[in-house]
């Protein structure tokens, strides 16, 4: 969602590496902590898999597109 919302792909990257890690700075965790996404991925990165940047869009820009016009 982070990486579709940004609208660019260098700031969706950003903003999706941000989600995915969280900020240990700030104490928040990244969704890679969830331990449901933990047996998803399997150890996988899920950023760097070369479709992320196209199913990211496919999943999520309908609906960021049917937000907006509501």
């Amino acid at each position: 969602l982070a990486y579709a919302a940004a609208n660019e792909p260098d700031k969706g990257l950003q903003a999706a590496w941000s989600e995915w890690n969280g900020n240990s700075f700030q104490g928040t965790a990244g969704e890679r902590d969830d331990p449901d996404l933990q047996v998803a991925f399997r150890g996988r990165e899920p950023l760097q898999e070369p479709a992320f940047t196209e199913l990211a869009m496919r999943v999520f820009g309908p609906l960021l597109a049917a937000w907006v016009r509501s």
